[in-house]
């Protein structure tokens, strides 16, 4: 299941440490030795220190770039991997008549499809026609355009790495769940003991673990399960209540067994499945609910040996039938591996290197029509598949999640095991009015875009026999543009972020004031270039504050001192100031008395404001550590009006960036995460006097200060990002916040991952 399932281009990060003393000539020459020894042999894990050593004390050395550049492909980090590979390349073009195929190869995983499309071509031009490479190439290069492709439009899946305790520096995959949903089998090549057998390629034999739930969010110590052999032992598949186990042995090149269950952790002596097992290669099986049908894969009626998936069925008697071919579109020239059925065996997910195709392997759904025909197989897109391998797809029992192999740039290993959860689609409805009269505004229309997808909304008439009113369906979990149109003419965009909601068409509701536009008055008996309105509430925008603090920043004080100069021209107008907090009622109240204190310092009469209260805010997002000025207007509001005054966005408001990635450890932006920031970059765009600030948030993981540069370097590299893409330096600017303003706690792996974001806050339009 290792090196004959040709999992080849895979990679973990892994951080080498050497001294820093000289390195003789003779030492270095037998670095090399050992190094390209275990190079040739493909053991790149244990051929990458040497070659490090060497770079320590030449680091310009082309040869050993190439081969550390090539280490770190298949084995350790993308990122790495491109670094070196592109020195080398620099330094020496003909350093090794393959380098650009690798160079391509990097550029792919590193998502960067454009100039890995150039490499990749370019390697082919010099091939012969006739030469097999040319074929790999042309795969190669319609893969990239699959990935830009569906990289464009990413799938409504949240993908999270299940955390340390599940995951190691070695290749962990084959998840399998048990029907509660409690229980976690999967494979590992990670060290048990010291002195162990190891494999050709330098690493352990796989083994089969086990892991129980600890909460709703924990998975606890894996323990060895001990129907493995000094050989490869890999899960399959729990069926039959949990009873029974499908697993993999590497015997007689690679055959499928079970086992029975006979207590806890503990399971019989597996024995060899009925009609699967060949002398070739058996990669996976798996048994449908009704225990009738048996999918697996193997290799044994091709002639390049790649992988197909077949069936065979039990009759009446108990006994399975000859080997049976799928009817349908699943099986390519290329690898199909890994079935896996929903309870009704009409819906398959698999693993292929063919089809429609990001690179490496991909999870593809099919579904089984009542001719018995299998349909065209669905890419399930990204992110739940990347440009590398992804493979090992399964499903609980009530469909909710799924879980998968793959390798990845917030990975702990070679492969690690990530948890896949479908993101919930809110109803979100609101009421389009504008700002200042209140009055609602129809004959609009709204329009969300997030991700390069457009959501349309419907109508008032819909929802309501009032005016103004629309609704739209759109997935949690996401950062949206909103656009106000009026024709073709745009009267306001902003932003609204949806947090994470695990409930289906859950109602949520979002107002949009539109900026008010001045109508002729009689100005008879008023001030020149005035506007009178008429009992309604004026509100202020609202003041924001660190969670746990109660200061005010520049840019605070900035808004406040517009705000007074408006209640200086109204001055019969009542002020009501209310702080929030999520759980500090008394600090809601020295937060609202600091805007008190800070009015009147500008004048405004202590008479006119009539209650400073603090109150228990359950809102989810900075509301929960705000102050709101709310103005009553006896008469109405008398000012020389100027539409700057209210913006388009709302100032203080922060929203998170989904998939702005960092190498571990660093504030290196990865390819991934500009895909995110080119949205924001349109956004700027399309406001060209909107200011943001970019904010670095950490885990708890680690030391404070570690911590505080950490989310400050991460920032800085987001800013100097959109830069690059043409946003004026001096409407950015960026700050680390640690791990002092957590999103949720950080109480276990997946919510400490939601806590490592990048967040953009509204300073000013």
């Amino acid at each position: 299941m290792i090196q004959v399932k040709k999992i080849i281009f895979l990679s973990f990060i892994t951080l080498f440490q050497f001294s820093s003393f000289n390195i003789s000539s003779q030492d270095l020459s037998k670095s090399l030795k050992k190094g390209n020894n275990l190079y040739k042999q493909e053991h790149y894990r244990n051929a990458l220190p040497y070659y490090e050593e060497i770079l320590k004390a030449q680091p310009d050395n082309t040869e050993v770039l190439y081969k550390a550049g090539v280490c770190y492909l298949n084995r350790y980090s993308k990122e790495k991997a491109l670094e070196y590979l592109l020195k080398a390349y620099d330094k020496d073009p003909s350093v090794n008549r393959d380098i650009r195929y690798w160079i391509g190869i990097a550029y792919h995983l590193n998502y960067q499809f454009d100039k890995a499309n150039e490499f990749y071509t370019n390697y082919k031009n010099t091939l012969r026609k006739k030469d097999q490479r040319s074929k790999d190439l042309t795969t190669r290069i319609e893969q990239t355009k699959v990935a830009a492709e569906l990289c464009k439009s990413p799938s409504n899946f949240l993908v999270q790495n299940l955390g340390s305790t599940i995951n190691s520096s070695f290749s962990d995959h084959s998840p399998v769940i048990s029907a509660d949903g409690k229980m976690l089998f999967y494979t590992s090549r990670r060290e048990i003991n010291k002195n162990e057998k190891e494999e050709f390629d330098g690493e352990p034999f796989e083994d089969i673990f086990v892991s129980k739930k600890v909460d709703s969010l924990n998975w606890g110590t894996p323990e060895v399960v001990h129907i493995n052999t000094t050989g490869h032992d890999a899960s399959c598949q729990l069926y039959e209540n949990d009873s029974k186990m499908l697993i993999y042995k590497f015997l007689k090149g690679g055959d499928i067994y079970q086992c029975e269950k006979e207590g806890d952790n503990k399971w019989t002596d597996p024995k060899p499945f009925a009609n699967i097992n060949t002398r070739k290669f058996e990669s996976s099986a798996f048994i449908t609910a009704d225990g009738n049908t048996a999918y697996y894969s193997t290799n044994r009626y091709k002639k390049n040996d790649d992988l197909d998936i077949y069936y065979i069925t039990k009759g009446s008697d108990g006994t399975w039938s000859k080997l049976k071919e799928l009817k349908g579109a699943i099986n390519t020239i290329h690898d199909e591996d890994a079935p896996f059925l929903t309870p009704d065996g009409k819906t398959m997910f698999f693993s292929s290197r063919g089809h429609k195709n990001m690179g490496g392997f991909d999870i593809f759904k099919s579904t089984m029509d009542e001719n018995g025909v299998w349909s065209e197989p669905e890419n399930l897109g990204y992110p739940v598949n990347t440009p590398d391998d992804d493979v090992y797809y399964y499903l609980t029992s009530n469909n909710r999640r799924g879980y998968l192999s793959s390798c990845r740039s917030d990975g702990f290993g070679e492969k690690d095991i990530y948890e896949i959860s479908p993101i919930a689609s809110i109803n979100l409805q609101g009421v389009v009015s504008e700002d200042v009269t209140g009055n609602k505004m129809d004959g609009l229309t709204v329009v969300f875009t997030s991700q390069n997808k457009t959501y349309p909304t419907y109508s008032a008439n819909d929802l309501s026999k009032e005016g103004g009113k629309y609704g739209v369906k759109i997935p949690s979990y996401n950062t949206y543009k909103i656009a106000v149109l009026k024709g073709s003419d745009t009267l306001k965009t902003e932003l609204f972020n949806v947090p994470v909601c695990d409930e289906e068409n859950k109602l949520f509701t979002k107002n949009i004031l539109l900026p008010y536009t001045p109508k002729a008055v009689d100005t008879t008996n008023q001030t020149k270039g005035s506007l009178i309105t008429h009992n309604h509430k004026y509100i202020f925008r609202n003041t924001y504050f660190p969670e746990n603090k109660s200061t005010l920043s520049d840019e605070d004080k900035h808004e406040l001192d517009i705000d007074a100069e408006i209640l200086k021209k109204n001055p019969d107008a009542e002020i009501t100031i209310k702080g929030y907090d999520k759980s500090s009622k008394q600090l809601a109240e020295k937060r609202a008395k600091l805007i008190n204190d800070y009015l009147q310092s500008k004048g405004i009469d202590p008479s006119r404001i009539k209650s400073v209260t603090g109150n228990i805010s359950k809102s989810k997002n900075l509301d929960n550590r705000s102050v709101d000025l709310d103005v009553k207007l006896k008469s109405g509001l008398v000012m020389n009006f100027d539409p700057q005054l209210i913006p388009s966005y709302t100032v203080g408001s922060s929203y998170v960036l989904r998939n702005v990635y960092f190498v571990t450890a660093k504030h290196e932006l990865k390819q991934e995460g500009k895909l995110e920031l080119d949205t924001l970059k349109n956004i700027l765009t399309d406001n060209p006097s909107l200011k943001i600030e970019l904010a670095g948030h950490t885990d708890d993981v680690g030391n404070d200060e570690y911590n505080q540069k950490l989310s400050e370097g991460r920032a800085k590299a987001a800013m100097e990002y959109l830069i690059k893409q043409g946003i004026a330096a001096n409407r950015l600017s960026y700050k680390g916040y640690g791990e002092t303003m957590p999103y949720v706690p950080n109480d276990s792996e997946f919510n400490r991952q939601l806590n490592r974001r990048t967040e953009v806050k509204i300073i000013s339009k």
